[in-house]
């Protein structure tokens, strides 16, 4: 698509160089020829420098642009990247460019800069933001050319499209440890039957059809004859993860929102349940965006939880209300999904969510806990962070919001638990592994 005059802008600098040209050229019977040349030549290197700024702008709008990202947890720097393709002979000596991106993802490194694109070269632009949890929209980028005079400039041009980066929460290391320790060490989820596992169990004597990588060579050492290993019978639970959230989980400190809090939560959990086998799917509905996953296990059912957690969008301002689902309606699009045997749902919200609906709440966890369901309300409280930089008035009034804050969740959490709702009320940290103590129990 050819470029227009009228996307070309003429600089200060060429209006200084206008009228030094122009004096020249009046002056000349005075001065001489040779400020009649100067200026004449003057004016042709502007005329020169807007042909030259007319065709660099027709390249870049034919250029063709990559976007590529790495970095897929919530831990890890997000690095997004920019491949300008130049298909044209010309060169392009000042390419000012500015990211557009989603004003709730943090930028590490500068979003704006100058570089050159070679003719029938390419030129890559990296730009590296601090991850968080969720799917977030980066680019269009937007590009300025100018001559390499400075004289002219064009607009700005949108260059390439937008790309979406997904980004995944990371489990806690820390806090799987501690719950695989706890589990093993207060023997909670042994079945104490022989069955598939890996867990020993004991040793019988080898009959024949028995497999023979089974066979524990150090009793046969000892009694000089066969024998076959045992392995406990492993227990499985079914686990619902469901996710209900409202705008306000996405406001609060970055990295540090109810709706991360929520899902970094989901995630250890979701880990610990891999390693143990379990059948688990994830119904999520946050700001009026609604996912859910089929009952899985193991790794696979892992891995679909983490990419369905990064598929919600990050942006609370563009979320449709006219989408957005009553507590009570999640619960009965869950409930038709559940399978037949007893399954465990962990219903993860905030306390504002909670207090709306909790008297209707309390009908679903009966009709749930009649039909041999057990429910369980997990609440992540907001937790107050340290604040460096600001001036003591700014912590002041930092402190003063963070514990109203807390005072309106543990206040909201209290009028809850008047109702006959038990709810696990904790910060993050200590919340996994109080879900995991009871997960184990039903286990057993």
């Amino acid at each position: 698509m050819a470029t227009s005059s009228a996307n070309i802008r003429s600089t200060e600098r060429f209006t200084t160089l206008t009228l030094f040209s122009s004096m020249l050229i009046a002056f000349w019977i005075f001065l001489g020829y040779e400020t009649l040349a100067v200026g004449l030549a003057l004016l042709t290197l502007s005329l020169i420098m807007r042909f030259y700024t007319v065709a660099a702008t027709n390249a870049v709008q034919k250029a063709r642009v990559l976007a590529s990202y790495e970095g897929s947890f919530s831990d890890e720097p997000l690095r997004v990247t920019f491949t300008i393709v130049n298909v044209s002979r010309v060169p392009i000596a000042f390419l000012e460019f500015l990211l557009h991106h989603s004003p709730y993802l943090r930028a590490s490194t500068q979003t704006s800069g100058t570089t050159y694109l070679p003719p029938r070269g390419s030129v890559k632009i990296s730009f590296v933001f601090d991850g968080r949890v969720g799917k977030h929209l980066v680019g269009p980028l937007k590009v300025v050319v100018r001559d390499p005079l400075g004289l002219y400039r064009s607009v700005e041009l949108p260059v390439g499209n937008p790309i979406e980066v997904r980004v995944m929460p990371k489990p806690s290391e820390a806090l799987l440890r501690r719950a695989l320790i706890t589990s093993k060490v207060a023997a909670l989820s042994r079945t104490r039957r022989v069955g598939v596992g890996v867990e020993f169990y004991g040793v019988r004597e080898y009959m024949p059809g028995d497999e023979l990588r089974r066979i524990s060579w150090k009793h046969y050492s000892l009694w000089g004859k066969p024998f076959v290993k045992l392995t406990e019978e492993e227990s499985s639970l079914n686990l619902v993860f469901l996710v209900y959230l409202d705008r306000e989980a996405f406001s609060g400190i970055y990295k540090h929102t109810p709706f991360e809090h929520v899902a970094s939560v989901v995630a250890s959990i979701a880990r610990y349940s891999a390693r143990r086998n379990d059948l688990m799917c994830l119904h999520a509905s946050a700001g009026g965006t609604h996912i859910h996953t089929r009952l899985m296990r193991g790794r696979r059912a892992y891995q679909e939880i983490m990419n369905s957690l990064a598929e919600i969008p990050f942006n609370p301002e563009v979320q449709n209300s006219t989408q957005f689902k009553t507590l009570s309606e999640v619960l009965g699009e869950v409930y038709r999904h559940l399978p037949r045997d007893r399954s465990i749902i962990l219903l993860l919200t905030t306390s504002s969510s909670l207090i709306k609906e909790a008297q209707q709440l309390q009908k679903l966890i009966n009709f749930l806990s009649s039909r041999g369901h057990v429910t369980y309300v997990v609440c992540p409280l907001t937790q107050a962070y340290e604040v460096k930089g600001l001036p003591e008035w700014g912590k002041a009034l930092y402190r003063l919001k963070t514990f109203e804050t807390i005072r309106n969740e543990v206040m909201n959490i209290r009028k809850v638990r008047e109702l006959g709702i038990p709810v696990m009320a904790m910060g993050p940290e200590n919340v996994v592994q109080e879900v995991v103590s009871r997960l184990e129990a039903l286990r057993s």
